[in-house]
Formats: structure tokens, sequence, C-alpha cells
């Protein structure tokens, strides 16, 4: 086929993929993987967990067999909800009762032997693959899809794709279209490495994700492949199975390489409510994450309305609309803290070097005739008149007069205006001071 000829999907995808792999591989190369100290915990925790409502939400009507039409962009859970519910009449009994024994005989081996017995047992029961081998065998002797109506995955094809050079006239006309796409795909691939990393206690370099994908988009572009990112209920499934290392995805690959070439065909009695069931239970514990929310709540109203924000914007918006919507927030969050900062006066607990907020703890106690001033931020141009009239407003009071004569004169009689001697200034958290804080100084 010609250059000038009429591109085909596949030839859009596979030059979309080149595109997206080759804005991540420049990202990668120029370190800007630093970027992610945006993503904070808050908004990585809020956006997986409405990431994997979503997932939930597209799968529920294969729990049911219901039909429903297909949605993109914004609003789509919800108008998938809508249906769903309108649409509860057709539910195929047989169907549901499938799917809730699949999900239950799921659950309980998960949470009553793999999460108890883990430390006697070489390695977790594959309930997974077993549940997905019996059903697929028990829907072939008893024909659930001729008898009972029961949808089924029906004809896998077997084979690869021929290999083929993406189109290169494609590539000007997507670079806008790839440079979002590469940006989201990270985000998201990052937002699951940070969760993960967090759970398993070990450390990831955004850089090097930046390379793996955009090398993983470039050389699976040459397949048919349209860009890739991460899958959420997969990662979900390969954890719950125990897969801990890059070996597990080496196996998972090989096995899927056989599927793709053998043994496809074996799967077609396989009733598509048992994928849904699966992967429901693989995320219970990132639905479980709501909880994140509640105990941020307690040390955090910002954090937590940054996860509320963030999962908000994925369930009602869309992916992409709740990932600028959460990194967005948590930069607003930076800016308010540094243009707010907590401030306080601190006492010294009482047979200890400690001192404390005399507003929050109890115990600590005031020097006499002494006020230590604490201001938790760097002190610079924007936030030096909340400095200067914190620490006004406290000593001196709201008086007008007083404050005139003290900015005017730079004195302070403290036996005159009351029973302070000294004033202390705690910066201890004070990182950075620019020449207008010196100045307030």
């Amino acid at each position: 086929m010609g250059d000038d000829a009429p591109p085909t999907s596949m030839e859009v995808l596979g030059a979309l993929a080149v595109v997206v792999g080759v804005v991540q591989l420049l990202m990668g190369m120029l370190h800007l993987g630093i970027l992610s100290i945006f993503m904070s915990e808050p908004m990585v925790s809020g956006f997986t967990t409405g990431a994997a409502v979503q997932v939930v939400v597209s799968q529920t009507k294969g729990l049911f067999d219901i039909r429903v039409r297909r949605y993109s962009g914004i609003f789509q859970s919800v108008y998938v909800i809508r249906d769903v519910i309108q649409n509860l009449h057709q539910t195929n009994l047989v169907t549901l009762a499938i799917s809730m024994t699949a999900m239950l005989v799921c659950a309980v081996v998960h949470e009553c032997v793999n999460a108890r017995f883990k430390s006697k047992l070489k390695m977790p029961v594959p309930i997974d693959l077993i549940v997905i081998i019996l059903a697929t065998t028990i829907s072939y002797v008893f024909e659930f899809d001729t008898a009972y109506g029961v949808r089924v995955i029906g004809f896998v094809p077997t084979g690869f794709p021929t290999p083929s050079v993406p189109r290169v006239d494609l590539m000007a006309k997507l670079i806008l279209n790839g440079f979002v796409i590469a940006i989201v795909s990270f985000t998201i691939a990052l937002s699951m490495a940070k969760l993960f990393a967090k759970r398993h206690h070990y450390q990831i370099d955004p850089n090097q994700e930046l390379n793996a994908l955009g090398a993983a988009n470039v050389i699976t572009s040459f397949l048919g492949c349209y860009p890739c990112a991460v899958s959420l209920s997969r990662s979900s499934v390969q954890e719950e199975a125990g897969g801990q290392t890059q070996i597990s995805a080496l196996i998972a690959s090989g096995i899927l390489i056989i599927v793709i070439v053998a043994a496809g065909p074996l799967f077609r009695t396989l009733p598509n409510c048992i994928l849904s069931a699966v992967i429901i239970v693989a995320l219970k514990g990132m639905l479980f994450q709501v909880k994140d929310c509640v105990n941020t709540w307690k040390v955090s109203r910002l954090d937590a309305l940054t996860w509320i924000i963030t999962f908000t914007s994925v369930v009602i918006l869309d992916i992409d609309i709740g990932i600028a919507a959460g990194i967005g927030f948590s930069v607003v969050t930076v800016i308010l803290r540094t243009l707010v900062p907590y401030v306080s006066f601190l006492g010294n607990v009482p047979d200890t070097d400690i001192y404390l907020d005399v507003k929050r703890y109890k115990k600590a106690q005031e020097i006499p005739r002494v006020k230590i001033f604490h201001f938790s931020s760097a002190l610079y141009f924007a936030n030096r008149d909340v400095f200067k009239n914190s620490l006004m407003e406290a000593i001196i009071g709201n008086s007008d007069e007083t404050r005139s004569l003290l900015e005017d004169q730079g004195k302070y009689n403290a036996a005159d205006e009351g029973s302070i001697a000294a004033v202390i200034l705690d910066c201890s958290a004070c990182v950075y001071i620019d020449s207008s804080g010196i100045e307030t100084l």
C-alpha cells in the first residue's frame, strides 16, 4: 500500500505508538520524570481508587449478562450505571449465579487461604486460573451458551500479525495526540508503580519507567500494537497471584504466546462473566483504599481534598481529566502551603527538651516573658506579609498605632506594652529566604 493511500486503523495505531514512544524516550533522556514529584500520595491513591471503580463499573454488565451501549469520554461510568439499572430485568439468572459463585470462591481463597497461610504455602493457590479452567470445562460439558443463553468468549483467532513498518507520513499529524497520550499513559503507569512500590516496600525511578514505556511503544509499533500503558486489572490479578519479580511477567507472557499461537480456541466456551468476576475480586484491594481518605482527613484536610477531587473527577468525568485535576490541585496545595503556612507559638514540655505548639498540646508551657514563634515554610516575597502580620498580631495585638510605631522606629518597649521580654524566631522549617524575606526579618 502506497503512502498516498488512505490510512487504515492499524496504520494509524502503529504510527501513533511510535510518536508516543519517541516522546516518552525523549522525556526519559531529559530526566523529566522529576515532574512526578507533584503526584502526591493522596493523588495517587484517589486516582487508582477511581480507576478501579471505573473498571468495576465497566465489568458490571458482564456479571448480569446485560447488553449496554459502549460509552467513552466524560460521564461514561454514570451512563453505564444508568443503563445497567434500567436493564436489570434482562439479567440472565444463570450468568448471575455463575458470577456470584466465582466471586465468592476467589474471594474466600484469596482472604482465607492465601493471605492467612502465606508463610506456610510455597506459592499462593492460583484460584483465578483454577476457576477459569473449571468454568470453561463445565460450560463446554453442559453447553451453557446454547442451553442457558450464557454469553461466552467465542472464537479466538490464533497467530501473530505480520510485522510492518509504521507509516512515517502519518506521524507529523499525530504529534499533538501522541504527546497527550504519552503524558497520560506515563501518569497512569507511574501511579500504579508508586502504589505497588508503597505496598511492597521498594523504590522506583520515574525516568526508568519513561524509558521502558518508550521502548515498549516503539518496538511494538512494528507489530500493529496500539500505545501501551498499564493494565489496572491485570496488575492486580498478578499481585493477587503472588507475582513479585519480572520472572512472573516473563512466564505470563510465555503462556500468553502459547494461547495466541495455539491454545486460544480451547477457551471458546469460557463464560464472559468469569473474567468479570476475577477482575472485580482482584481489584478489591484498590477499592478498599477509600479508607485512605478517612485517615488522611484526620491528618490534613488539604490532602484529603486532593484525594476526593481526584477520585470524583476520575469516576464521574474521565481518567485523563482526573489526572489533570489531581495533579493541578496538588500543585495548588503546594502554593497554598507556602502562601498561608502553618504558624504557631511553642512551649516546653516539662522535664524535656521538646517544644510543641501550645494550642495543640496542653502539656506544652510557654517560657515566662518569652515568645517562641514557629514559621513552617520558606520565607519569601509571597508570604512575608503573612509572617509579619501573624507575629505582630500575636505579640502586639491589632493596635494600628502600636504597629505603626514599631514599623516606623523599629523599636518595641516590652516594659510599656506588656510582659514579653524576648521573641525567638524558630526558622528550623524555613528552607529558603529571599531578599524580601531578609528585609522583613
